[in-house]
């Protein structure tokens, strides 16, 4: 395996991902460290040697991003160091709707209702950094959505029904999905969507594993 690792954050407070973070292992040529913040706190993730860390992957989750929260302050505390350093990161979901806010976005419900949004949608994006022109199907589960993208962004990502699918920034190596690209059969099950069992991932884990690639 090649030298160096890849941080996985998991901000899950129910349940952990640990297939997605299985299969994240399977495709990284990096060996690959697993934290949970807000169940676990954020000690693991200090100690962490950034000197080592070739990218760092932000998982879905929940939470008020506008509530002050000792987890969250250590996080963002953390990864600001690790953006002095322009590690590469892919943010996901609320990983997504995380480093928005951090740089000025804004984040609102998703629907008037506050409804959750599960199952598929497709998505189209465009030929920007490491990603290709393409389209495809990936599985949604979020109730919130960046309502207004910060001025550091670039969209590179949209569908139907929201036009900010997928950010890359203009002076960082950081890509995001409001979608979860990393789902697997038993993200469905951990997350109430709907399924049938012979759901296809390819397009959605082909978004993870060019990200990986790229490293």
């Amino acid at each position: 395996m090649t030298q160096g690792r890849v941080v996985v954050i998991d901000p899950g407070t129910r349940c952990a991902e640990t297939d997605s973070f299985n299969h994240i292992v399977h495709w990284s040529k990096f060996e690959c460290t697993y934290h949970l913040p807000i169940l676990s706190g954020a000690e693991t993730l200090v100690g962490e040697n950034l000197e080592r860390v070739k990218g760092i992957v932000v998982l879905g989750g929940s939470g008020n991003l506008y509530e002050p929260l000792e987890w969250r302050s250590q996080l963002e505390k953390w990864f600001q160091k690790c953006l002095d350093r322009k590690i590469p990161t892919l943010a996901i979901c609320w990983g997504h709707q995380w480093i928005s806010h951090i740089f000025g976005g804004e984040v609102g419900p998703a629907t008037p209702e506050e409804k959750k949004l599960r199952g598929f949608r497709k998505i189209s994006m465009i030929a920007e950094g490491i990603y290709s022109k393409n389209e495809g199907e990936v599985v949604v589960s979020h109730r919130s959505m960046v309502t207004k993208r910060p001025s550091d962004v670039k969209c590179i990502g949209e569908s139907a029904q929201f036009e900010n699918e997928a950010f890359v920034y203009k002076d960082y190596p950081i890509y995001s999905f409001q979608s979860h690209p990393e789902a697997t059969s038993i993200f469905l099950k951990n997350n109430s969507i709907p399924h049938h069992g012979n759901e296809d991932f390819s397009y959605g884990n082909s978004l993870v594993k060019t990200f990986l690639d790229s490293l």
